[in-house]
């Protein structure tokens, strides 16, 4: 990013709908290279996780009225950072400009005299409802779509909220510009209509006829978002035959009523969605006479999106989303960092949400200065190098890197094992030339496979601390003059499996996956003995090959699936199997 002049620059970022699939490559760029972002509530964290480890996080969300932080706060730190010359990224849910005070936060920045840019988002508007199977325009069923703000009154009430005065800048603006053609073509020709304004109050949108006019705009659109519109229901209901309302939980009961005041028949199918786009989404379809009913049967809670029309009955057929395989299913994962990136993406494309519970946190170990001579020559001579695990990969390059050592050359002079399919892809992706190690890495697997090669050789075992002491003991066993190369220790992640254990006794987990022997025996260290005995039966227990589940047997837990390999493929297409062959645990 190349800053302008010596100010930074605001970039007003559509975060999208929650998907973090659907961020635009441009919003994903800018992430990547943020000295600031300012996010708000219903961004995604994995998007958030792109941002440079040294740029700055500042949470200013909204959420159902409760604002950690007021709009001129939010204005304030905007143009401050922007003026230290850093780039600041504003990351909204959807997109800026669609109910997301974008227009405000760019007049302050305009007014400030600080660059910036608007890269548009993915409304929810349009893309929640297409993850729930319904299109808001259809050539048979709708030519046009209205997004309306939620917060609103029912038909005949007062709207108290335009001051006079503003009322009379309207009012001005308008007179000042002939007013276009008023007639029902004008307003309805398809797409998303935007509603004309009247000097009847409507659902805060404009048409822009002059600057005077734009600047009432951005006046109104200041009030705050709990405070409820009047709009003319009639004109609404005819305006579009879709009709689309955010931020729409407080107000059902008015709803309801101005659809039926404003025509739309009673048995017409309503949708609402929450959580949309992502593995916590949630469809109820009701009709204009049941829906408030229906939402309050169900507990839906924001965020949350209505669609209103005949659109609705195509979800029938349309709904892709809720039908993935693993789609209401919530996994958790035990293991590193490095295994969580590699299959959190798999998961969630299959449907399932995400619940992240490291069992361990990872350390470099301190190394002796004569330690690392050791390694050092060890490093020069040895003809294999087997890798244990795929997060030691990254940490082992970098350490023996920053103590001068050639690694590079290293990778380059040796022959590189990884002991399955998850640690290879790893290695390969780091761009060292590697292959898998066959056969099992117990007390005779790798002596059976390779006795010949590694007699007389000099092999390193890349592992973590006291993690493969079996391994070595067989490597020597064929001759092989072994190093071991301990690059990390873990330490107990309490804090992670008590949320853990409190998620799944709340019935919040659907599958919990454990792949490493050192995950299992860290979480029996944790629960205590018998702690696994007291996983709730309806949870999924996953075991990353035999020994896993040996050793989780060992400790009293239930094992429903076995693992082959902990390929991201093989582990979404085992559970995919279980779920089918016994719906019932689902």
């Amino acid at each position: 990013m190349k800053r302008t002049g010596t100010s930074g620059k605001v970039y007003l970022v559509g975060g999208g709908p929650g998907d973090p699939g659907l961020l635009t490559v441009r919003g994903h760029e800018l992430v990547r290279h943020a000295d600031v972002i300012l996010y708000d509530a219903l961004v995604s964290p994995d998007i958030l996780d792109a941002a440079p480890p040294e740029c700055e996080r500042i949470y200013v969300g909204k959420r159902a009225g409760e604002h950690s932080m007021d709009q001129s706060a939010i204005n304030q730190l905007l143009v401050r950072h922007a003026k230290m010359g850093r780039i600041v990224v504003r990351l909204k849910g959807g997109d800026p400009y669609v109910y997301g005070r974008g227009g405000e936060e760019a007049r302050v920045c305009g007014q400030s005299g600080i660059p910036f840019e608007v890269v548009p988002g993915i409304t929810s508007a349009l893309a929640v409802p297409a993850y729930a199977g319904i299109p808001v325009l259809h050539r048979d069923l709708a030519g046009s779509v209205l997004v309306v703000h939620g917060r609103v009154r029912g038909p005949g009430a007062e709207d108290e909220s335009t001051p006079p005065e503003a009322e009379a800048e309207e009012e001005e603006a308008r007179s000042a510009t002939p007013a276009p053609d008023e007639s029902p073509e004008s307003e309805k020709r398809g797409g998303i209509v935007v509603k004309r304004h009247k000097r009847q109050r409507t659902s805060g949108e404009f048409r822009i006829r002059d600057i005077a006019a734009a600047e009432v705009a951005v006046e109104s659109q200041s009030r705050e978002e709990s405070e409820p519109r009047t709009l003319d229901w009639k004109a609404v209901c005819s305006a579009a035959d879709t009709l689309v309302f955010l931020m729409f939980l407080g107000s059902v009961d008015d709803i309801r009523a101005g659809l039926e005041f404003g025509g739309r028949p009673p048995d017409q199918p309503v949708a609402a969605i929450q959580w949309g786009t992502t593995p916590r989404q949630r469809t109820v379809v009701s009709t204009v006479a049941d829906f408030p009913e229906a939402i309050r049967e169900a507990d839906l809670s924001a965020p949350a999106v209505l669609v209103v029309g005949d659109v609705v009955r195509l979800r029938e057929h349309l709904n892709f989303h809720e039908r993935r395989p693993l789609f209401g299913w919530t996994i958790a994962l035990t293991d590193s960092a490095v295994e969580h990136r590699a299959l959190a993406p798999e998961l969630a494309e299959a449907g399932a949400a995400i619940h992240p519970a490291p069992a361990l946190r990872a350390a470099p170990l301190a190394l002796s200065t004569a330690e690392m001579q050791t390694i050092r020559g060890e490093l020069a001579l040895a003809t294999h190098a087997i890798f244990t695990q795929p997060a030691l990969v990254e940490l082992f390059t970098a350490s023996v890197r920053e103590s001068g050592i050639d690694v590079d050359t290293f990778y380059l002079q040796t022959r590189v094992l990884g002991v399955d399919e998850a640690t290879l892809d790893a290695l390969q992706s780091a761009g060292i030339s590697a292959t898998l190690a066959e056969g099992q890495p117990d007390e005779t697997g790798f002596r059976r496979r390779y006795g010949a090669e590694f007699q007389a050789s000099r092999v390193v075992v890349i592992e973590g601390e006291d993690e493969w002491g079996d391994l070595a003991d067989d490597l020597a066993g064929a001759g092989a003059h072994v190093t071991e190369i301990p690059v990390r220790s873990w330490r107990p992640n309490e804090q992670a499996l008590a949320s853990l254990r409190e998620a799944m006794e709340n019935r919040q987990v659907t599958a919990l996956l454990v792949l490493t022997l050192e995950t299992a025996r860290t979480m029996s260290r944790v629960w205590g003995r018998d702690g696994f005995k007291r996983i709730p039966e309806t949870i999924v227990v996953v075991a990353g090959n035999e020994l896993v589940a040996s050793e989780l047997v060992k400790v009293g837990a239930r094992v429903n699936v076995t693992l082959d390999d902990t390929k991201p493929g093989t582990i979404v297409e085992a559970l995919t199997d279980f779920r089918t062959s016994a719906p019932k645990s689902g």
